[in-house]
């Protein structure tokens, strides 16, 4: 994900929630948030209550307070460039305003089934994967959109829609998930694979079942460290380890880490996974009747 974009979010969140407004955020940049995939935002879009007739509506009415938030934008060093798209520039960020009321009608999406997030004391909204499909498929429809972003929306939809077929999700386990993880992770004991669960330092990947997990401390108290990557044998080569990586690392930068490390042994093929996703060897040692443990890091700003 974008980090600098989604920072520069997270700031406008917080500068439009002191207002009582909640945003949305939606477009690239929204679906790299839920997916945890770079899809090369370009710009920021944000959606704000507004006129559901949408682009029928006139261009001064169609969003909600467009006074309050042409004041927010202002002192925040935007100016506004094209009243027809809402679109604002400070000269680094493009900022795009759209109506989020519009969704009920166009895209099947209610707004009160829009996922509800807080980070960093910002308050936002963002769809959901099954609702970014709908919109994806509505904006389809649409060939001026389709011209202007070079069909980019169908490889989006072909994306939605394989994750849908899949239904995998990845989330951080929780108390309940002790028992089967400490009967499988036989290299942590169950009180301290405990602790690391309510510490929030284990990620799973399932589907209907468990399929894998990762399971992290830190370094010097300071380094997200991996300690435990591993995928069940009937999963094993179909992505869902770099899935898990690719999740770690997305959360910790919204931690505000810029680093994260892990170490493997030369022997096992994980050293090859890890320096293609852009890990670094930086040494090693060679632990007590053991062969050599490879240390690696990743910078992640």
């Amino acid at each position: 994900m974008n980090q600098t974009k989604f920072s520069e979010f997270l700031k406008i969140s917080r500068a439009l929630n002191s207002y009582g407004i909640t945003p949305l955020l939606m477009g690239s940049l929204g679906l790299e948030y839920v997916t945890r995939i770079n899809w090369k935002a370009q710009d920021i879009d944000i959606h704000v209550p507004g006129d559901p007739r949408g682009w029928e509506a006139a261009d001064e009415d169609r969003i909600l307070n467009w006074d309050t938030i042409l004041k927010v934008m202002n002192q925040i060093g935007y100016q506004l460039i094209d009243l027809h798209e809402h679109e604002f520039s400070n000269g680094r960020f493009s900022i795009q305003y759209g109506v989020m009321d519009t969704l009920p009608d166009y895209a099947d999406t209610e707004i009160k089934e829009l996922k509800s997030e807080e980070i960093e004391e910002a308050r936002f909204y963002v769809p959901t994967a099954e609702q970014f499909l709908k919109i994806y498929k509505a904006s389809a429809k649409d060939s001026y959109r389709n011209d202007k972003n070079n069909n980019k929306d169908f490889e989006k939809i072909k994306y939605l829609e394989s994750v849908r077929t899949e239904d995998v999700k990845i989330r951080f386990a929780i108390p309940d998930d002790c028992n089967s993880l400490s009967n499988k992770d036989m290299h942590i004991d169950p009180h301290r694979l405990n602790s690391a669960i309510k510490e929030k330092r284990v990620l799973i990947i399932e589907r209907d079942e468990l399929i894998g997990w990762l399971r992290f401390s830190y370094f010097w108290d300071s380094i997200p460290f991996i300690d435990m990557l591993y995928i069940l044998e009937p999963f094993r080569n179909k992505k869902y380890g770099t899935a898990l990586i690719d999740s770690f690392e997305w959360d910790m930068k919204l931690r505000g880490f810029n680093e994260i490390m892990t170490s493997t042994a030369s022997e096992e093929y994980s050293q090859h996974l890890y320096h293609k996703l852009g890990f670094k060897s930086v040494g090693g040692f060679f632990p007590p009747k053991e062969t050599y443990e490879i240390i690696l890091t990743k910078n992640i700003i």
